[in-house]
């Protein structure tokens, strides 16, 4: 099953991994003690129809609510690496997906070698930005998906 990042998947990553700053594809090669990698590209954020910080700060969301208007998010961009918070339904940030299933060759995700074994998926979920809201429906809609299609493997 697939879900946003918690805080603590996110601060694992952050203590974990060598951050490295891609200047071509402006963002982050994020890269485990195994030698594998995922890129985070600094897209900004999207409030009222304005793309803001793109190409300098990324911003994702993560699944931790910290009260019943903010949501925790990591952002990070030049000499800036950390979690924020910020109100669920009036930003629109990336979304990264992570996985906890025990097969690390996953389509999609890589294993960079966490003490937790999380999977990080390769790309963004998505080319749109996901307030908090959307981003908890896409990842519900998604593992609805995903089982309706396991379902369907095991009964053949």
């Amino acid at each position: 099953m697939y879900s946003l990042p918690t805080v603590k998947q996110f601060k694992e990553i952050i203590d974990n991994c060598r951050w490295d700053w891609n200047d071509e594809k402006k963002g982050f090669d994020v890269t485990g003690k195994n030698g594998k990698s995922i890129f985070l590209p600094t897209l900004g954020y999207k409030f009222e129809n304005e793309i803001r910080y793109g190409g300098s700060i990324g911003y994702y969301w993560s699944s931790t609510e910290n009260s019943s208007s903010d949501a925790d998010y990591l952002v990070f961009g030049s000499g800036n690496l950390g979690i924020g918070d910020y109100i669920k339904s009036d930003r629109y940030f990336s979304v990264r997906l992570v996985s906890n299933g025990n097969d690390p060759k996953i389509k999609g995700f890589v294993d960079l070698g966490l003490p937790s074994g999380t999977l990080w998926a390769e790309t963004n979920v998505t080319k749109k930005y996901l307030n908090w809201h959307q981003a908890q429906d896409f990842v519900k809609e998604l593992n609805k998906k995903e089982k309706a299609s396991k379902s369907v493997r095991h009964s053949m």
